[in-house]
Formats: structure tokens, sequence, C-alpha cells
């Protein structure tokens, strides 16, 4: 995307930190703004919320993982940073419509 330096470092910084709980503010001091023009920056030029991306990178990883791995879907939820597994759950039927289980499902039959 053609993004101003201070979103493209916090963009950078999400994708190789998604999985860990990075504050807000933690973003914000590492990209040299404040919380809120960050926040409001970042929604103007991205087109979605820091939280919505970050669920959005960390679904995509699951995604891939349910895809290519056999690992259980608690391992993938809290591999991609979610500890709660039922709200992981939530986040990924959310962003795909289905639930992991049923996107690994649908993966399986569609190879099938």
């Amino acid at each position: 995307g053609n993004y101003s330096p201070s979103i493209r470092k916090a963009i950078d910084t999400l994708r190789h930190n998604y999985s860990q709980d990075l504050g807000l503010s933690d973003l914000s001091e590492h990209v040299g703004m404040s919380v809120s023009h960050l926040s409001r920056t970042f929604s103007k030029e991205v087109g979605m919320s820091i939280s919505q991306y970050i669920a959005a990178l960390r679904c995509e990883e699951a995604a891939s993982m349910l895809k290519n791995s056999d690992a259980s879907i608690q391992e993938i939820s809290a591999y991609v940073g979610y500890l709660d597994n039922n709200y992981f759950v939530k986040v990924f039927k959310k962003q795909y419509g289905m639930t992991p289980t049923e996107y690994r499902a649908g993966k399986s039959a569609n190879e099938a």
C-alpha cells in the first residue's frame, strides 16, 4: 500500500508481532506518534482499525495453518495470539464466515 512512513512502520511491527499482546501505547511509542493520532491515521490510511488489522493478520495465519498443518484448533489459536480458544473461534468466524473446524473440513473436502 501507499502508506506514510509511520503507518508503514506500524504495519511492519504488527506483521512481525501479531501473535504477541502488543499494546497500542507500545506501538504508538515505537512509531513516534500519540495513541490517538496513530489510531486515527492508521484507520484513515489502512481502512480499518488497528485491532481489526491484528484480527485479520491472526486469522490469515490461522487459515494458513488450518490448511497446511495438523495442529489442533487450540494450538493454532494460541500460536496466533488468542489464549481464549472460544474467542478465537468467534473472531475467525467473523472474518471467514465459518468456524476454524468448518474451514479445515471445507479445505479437505475441496482437495479430495
